[in-house]
């Protein structure tokens, strides 16, 4: 099975947003400030669209 670069950029972005969202939830209390958590929600579902979304990215096969 052969992985597009693109299929693999939009897996890589998503993750580090998907896990940026986690790291700022308030429940997590690493420390970040109160205006930066408020973002944690928001952030979390983008990476989580981009982790569902890279499932239907593809590039044209080249023959």
């Amino acid at each position: 099975m052969h992985v597009s670069n693109k299929k693999k950029t939009v897996v890589i972005v998503g993750i580090w947003l998907a896990s940026l969202g986690v790291a700022l939830h308030p429940i997590m209390d690493v420390g970040f400030p109160e205006s930066a958590t408020m973002f944690s929600i928001p952030i979390l579902i983008v990476g989580a669209a981009l982790l569902i979304g890279s499932h239907f990215v593809s590039e044209k096969e080249k023959k």
